[in-house]
């Protein structure tokens, strides 16, 4: 590959890690080949309960590119990068999950949209890592029905998005960002803790004149939410995605799109509310109902028709 000439930006990798150690590890082993020339890595322990920070302080201590620091708390997904924006030294920051192996020149094309302007996002073509001819995500599509989906989900990669493509959002799994633009943006809304925490930042950040962008030429390899999943019930789960939906749209949007998309959303959630109790799954249905409310209770200083 050729490598990359012109203004070369530092970049710092933020990779996060709550007990997580042998993902984490191959994820760095993964970075450490990158043919960048001017990068360095972050490891964030968010407040791991084994002895993840330790490890990896140890593995790593003799390598100047790499820091090990330790949040003093487990500030979840969101907290969890926030925290290592700061940390952060480089020009452009990559928040990379820890679930993901990468190419050595994964940074070089990530790169070669991200220089051209410090609003651009830009997210990698994300393949699945056990069957890597299959796409995890070539970026986030957002209907006006309220729901961000994964482009390309479970497609066999046959070069269908073999282009560069403006997005709707970039996908929280990885993407660059000028670490200045993005700590303007306040980073994450922590209220989210995971899910639709990377649609938010997008349209907050198109508001100041973002564009987001997939660089198709950048492939990583994606577990899909191994640790999210390995420490979260999937009641929470659901119950954190539905909420998040109903927040993204009170916060980011106003008068007649926002009353539009909210009638759009809870006519959805009602839906899923009939569905579930039809299938006798109560819980659910209630978690739906509680998910809702609560959006509209942390968000009560937003006008519907604002």
């Amino acid at each position: 590959m050729k490598k990359l000439k012109g203004y070369t930006p530092t970049i710092t990798v933020i990779i996060l890690n709550y007990n997580g150690r042998d993902l984490t590890t191959e994820c760095v082993a993964s970075v450490l080949h990158s043919t960048y020339p001017k990068y360095d890595i972050v490891i964030v322990d968010n407040c791991s309960t084994d002895d993840s920070c330790n490890f990896l302080k140890n593995k790593y201590c003799d390598y100047k590119k790499i820091t090990v620091c330790k949040t003093s708390e487990n500030r979840h997904f969101t907290g969890g990068f926030n925290f290592g924006a700061y940390k952060a030294k480089g020009e452009k920051i990559v928040l990379l999950s820890n679930d993901i192996v990468v190419e050595p020149n994964w940074l070089d094309e990530l790169m070669i949209i991200a220089r051209k302007d410090k609003k651009f996002l830009v997210q990698p073509k994300i393949l699945q890592y056990f069957n890597r001819r299959r796409i995890d995500n070539a970026g986030g599509a957002y209907s006006i029905f309220g729901i961000g989906k994964a482009i390309g989900r479970d497609e066999i990669d046959n070069g269908q998005y073999n282009k560069q493509m403006k997005l709707d959002y970039a996908s929280a799994a990885c993407f660059m960002i000028d670490r200045m633009f993005f700590l303007q943006l306040n980073g994450y809304d922590e209220s989210f803790i995971s899910h639709c925490e990377d649609l938010d930042l997008c349209l907050r950040a198109k508001k100041f004149g973002a564009v987001c962008f997939l660089a198709w030429k950048s492939r990583i390899y994606h577990k899909i939410s191994s640790t999210y999943k390995r420490f979260t019930a999937s009641d929470k789960v659901i119950y954190v995605i539905r909420k998040n939906r109903v927040t993204t749209i009170l916060k980011n949007y106003t008068g007649l799109e926002k009353a539009f998309r909210i009638i759009s959303i809870l006519t959805l959630h009602s839906i899923l509310v009939l569905f579930e109790i039809i299938k006798g799954n109560l819980l659910l249905a209630r978690l739906t109902i509680q998910a809702t409310l609560n959006a509209f209770r942390a968000q009560k200083s937003y006008n519907i028709l604002k």
